[in-house]
């Protein structure tokens, strides 16, 4: 009886094994085929190179745009987004798609503004007269102080910038943060393109803030060839 039941158990795992092996025979050829297919495309397999053979396409077919720095699956949905906007923002501007608030009726009126090029070309530089009037009179960092605050809600950009961050090695302080001017070689080609005496000139203003600071024992210049 035992025997009975013993050639039973080993007959049901002999035919359960014969049954795996064969998915498992068949799981392994698509993965060949699956291999060999990415391989002809990619010139790579995913045993080979997962990440070149699940992007080589990508990479090889994706370049950078003019201006740009990087380019990522985010900053391509971002491009997308942004010429969604345009286009809606010119259909409102032509009516289009009408504004259902006085916040959409303001950014119609200042898109409108901005697009009207004649007028801003008529016009030149006189509706900056006031405002270069303004940075010439700075004589005083207090006379800084005094402008820094309107500067900023206004969307000009500064010298430098400052913000007020957690200090990293201790959270229970805040650390101020002096930073570079945005608009200063944040593009590769505006660095080999700059001459040595604009890096120096800015080398420069950046060594006098750090004087400003009352910590000059810290102030290095290092000039870049």
């Amino acid at each position: 009886m035992q025997r009975k039941s013993y050639l039973k158990s080993m007959s049901v795992l002999t035919l359960t094994a014969c049954l795996i092996s064969g998915y498992v025979v068949k799981d392994i050829a698509m993965l060949q085929a699956v291999s060999a297919s990415e391989k002809k495309a990619n010139n790579v397999s995913p045993r080979e190179n997962l990440y070149r053979a699940v992007n080589g396409n990508w990479l090889a077919n994706t370049k950078l745009k003019q201006g740009q720095t990087s380019v990522n699956s985010f900053s391509e949905i971002e491009d997308k987004l942004k010429q969604l906007l345009v286009s809606d923002m010119a259909k409102m501007a032509s009516g289009k798609i009408e504004t259902s608030n006085d916040e959409q009726k303001k950014m119609v009126a200042y898109y409108k503004q901005g697009m009207d090029f004649k007028t801003r070309d008529k016009n030149g530089l006189k509706p900056l007269k006031p405002v270069l009037q303004k940075l010439e009179a700075v004589s005083s960092m207090k006379d800084f102080q005094s402008l820094a605050h309107d500067f900023v809600m206004s969307g000009f950009v500064l010298p430098f910038g400052l913000t007020v961050e957690t200090n990293a090695r201790d959270n229970s302080q805040k650390q101020l943060v002096l930073r570079q001017a945005p608009a200063y070689l944040n593009h590769l080609t505006n660095i080999r393109r700059a001459i040595k005496k604009v890096r120096l000139n800015y080398q420069l203003i950046v060594l006098q803030q750090w004087l400003c600071s009352n910590k000059p024992e810290k102030v290095t210049l290092k000039l870049e060839n």
